[in-house]
């Protein structure tokens, strides 16, 4: 085997070490995703939100040039990982594998005053959005009170409403 195609073990940062793949272009660096979603991500220690979610659930056509990540691993405050590319904020409570889709899709509605919403119907895509992963609009309810503006209440109520939810 050559010795250019042995992979090498390489330094990333304090305690984080990776093994390097050559390809035809040279060799390869470390999968950022993969360390995103390690360091902030998995096991549901925090999620996407921000204007990149906006845009994956269909809300907006506007690309971000940004990636918000709400976050376990944020302790009090909203910071930069310059390293990453990524912008880290505390979420409204801690998150567990039970209500990290309630916050995720609370954290939409309550974004969708502050980004350029063009979906034709956003409460009915969030809607059907609510459906698909069976989530109960009474605990989306009861976490909106307790951890979310009195207008994420109402835009809650105007997507119960379009997707016939009951509590």
């Amino acid at each position: 085997m050559d010795r250019k195609t042995i992979p090498a073990l390489r330094f990333y940062q304090k305690g984080i070490y990776y093994k390097t793949a050559v390809t035809p272009f040279g060799e390869m660096g470390i999968d950022k995703e993969k360390l995103i979603a390690h360091k902030y991500l998995h096991p549901n220690r925090g999620y996407d939100t921000g204007a990149g979610l906006l845009y994956r659930l269909g809300l907006t056509t506007q690309i971000p040039n940004e990636r918000l990540i709400a976050t376990n691993a944020a302790r009090e405050c909203t910071r930069r990982d310059e390293k990453l590319n990524v912008t880290i904020c505390p979420p409204k409570t801690e998150i567990t594998a039970d209500n990290k889709a309630y916050l995720q899709i609370l954290d939409a509605l309550e974004q969708m005053d502050h980004a350029p919403i063009d979906a034709e119907e956003p409460y009915q895509t969030l809607a059907e959005h609510i459906q698909r992963l069976h989530l109960e609009y009474g605990t989306l309810l009861s976490l909106a009170d307790q951890f979310y503006p009195q207008r994420t209440i109402l835009q809650l109520a105007h997507t119960a409403a379009k997707g016939n939810m009951q509590p």
